[in-house]
């Protein structure tokens, strides 16, 4: 009996596994309410010029669910100019390209600052991540764009489509950067992020695994009960 009740608890955390991985999007949680940035897994913010990847960022400070009194879009901005601009699906602003679906719009500050878009891990383990920065302005001007992990850079310093994979420990920051080369003008900039992970995360058991756990621990109970009893 002993045998088949072990037996049965260790079947039950085998089948178990590991946990089927999330997917986490920048553009997806980014939105405003209550004066604040309700997202998640991620924090918007801005840096200075020399900005390479460091995890201290400067939060933004004006919050608006009606960006420039426009019903279709949000936006969280500095008074340097530095913004993150969400529209609500695709959507172009008159005599404008701005706006995909799925992307969110992001704009440097006026005194060199990055606009930055940050990945917080939640469960340590390997992660992709998948995106891109577009060029969304009418007349766009050269950009500087980077991310970051611990500090050693993961893409090129150019616009486009990236992935890349890296091992993180949970609370760790992954920081994407929007500069603006040195002139300000014409920087608004899409940019979209697709995290995935993690891989190898302990699983949660399935519901047949939970019976299968509960049914033994409540056969070892039941074998404890006895034993006393004949000892008695």
């Amino acid at each position: 009996m002993k045998t088949i009740i072990v037996s049965g608890v260790a079947a039950a955390m085998l089948v178990a596994g590991p946990a089927a991985s999330a997917t986490y999007s920048a553009y997806d949680q980014f939105a405003v309410a209550g004066g604040v940035i309700t997202a998640a897994n991620f924090a918007f913010g801005y840096a200075t010029s020399g900005y390479a990847g460091a995890d201290a960022i400067t939060a933004f400070d004006i919050f608006e669910t009606a960006c420039a009194g426009d019903a279709n879009l949000q936006c969280a901005r500095a008074a340097n100019g530095a913004s993150v601009v969400k529209a609500a699906g695709a959507y172009d602003q008159p005599g404008t390209p701005f706006f995909d679906a799925g992307e969110l719009n992001l704009h440097p500050g006026a005194g060199n600052q990055t606009t930055v878009v940050q990945f917080i891990v939640p469960i340590s383990g390997l992660y992709s991540f998948s995106g891109a920065f577009t060029a969304n302005d009418s007349s766009p001007n050269s950009v500087d764009v980077a991310a970051y992990v611990s500090g050693v850079s993961q893409i090129a310093n150019s616009r486009g489509a990236f992935s890349f994979d890296a091992d993180l420990t949970a609370g760790q920051k992954v920081s994407f950067a929007l500069g603006s080369a040195g002139d300000y003008s014409f920087d608004s900039t899409g940019f979209a992020l697709s995290v995935t992970g993690p891989d190898g995360a302990p699983g949660v058991p399935e519901p047949a695994s939970w019976a299968l756990m509960i049914l033994g621990f409540g056969g070892v109970g039941a074998m404890m009960r006895r034993r006393r009893v004949a000892t008695a």
